[in-house]
């Protein structure tokens, strides 16, 4: 059962990031999918049963949960890719990117699960994705492909 709501939410957050018109639309609408489990009661009450001790202390659980976060993060990385090769982000790094964009919501997720984040769903999200999307459209800061080297 589990693994079907993996697949269902995987296969709903590409839907949702596939219905913008551009990349940056597709990052703030995997954002705005990812982050809204925290406040729909119905998802909301299946991370919190995810996050309990028993769940979180089962053997095999940390490798399957980075099977799964690599799992929702692969619409984000289709979104960066296409923001990258059409200019509209041109600070991209897909793989880097989805994992702190992802790790940035999953932070905020486990707080309000926990009850330590009472902020309204509408701050949060336009929060984070002005976060995220400053650095991704501003104005090219390493044009090498490689990223920044070290010095």
């Amino acid at each position: 059962a589990r693994e079907s709501q993996n697949i269902t939410s995987v296969a709903t957050a590409a839907k949702s990031t596939t219905a913008t018109d551009t990349p940056a639309g597709a990052v703030a609408a995997w954002i705005e999918h990812y982050l809204s489990i925290g406040w729909q009661e119905a998802r909301f009450r299946d991370a919190l049963a995810f996050m309990s001790a028993e769940v979180t202390g089962a053997p095999g659980i940390a490798a399957a949960l980075e099977v799964t976060y690599a799992r929702h993060r692969e619409p984000l990385i289709d979104a960066l890719v296409a923001g990258l090769a059409d200019g509209t982000l041109p600070n991209a790094r897909p793989e880097l990117d989805s994992f702190a964009i992802h790790a940035v919501t999953v932070r905020h997720l486990e707080a309000r699960i926990r009850g330590r984040l009472n902020t309204d769903f509408r701050e949060v999200r336009d929060q984070v994705v002005a976060l995220m999307l400053t650095g991704l459209t501003a104005p090219t800061v390493h044009p090498d492909p490689a990223g920044i080297a070290a010095g």
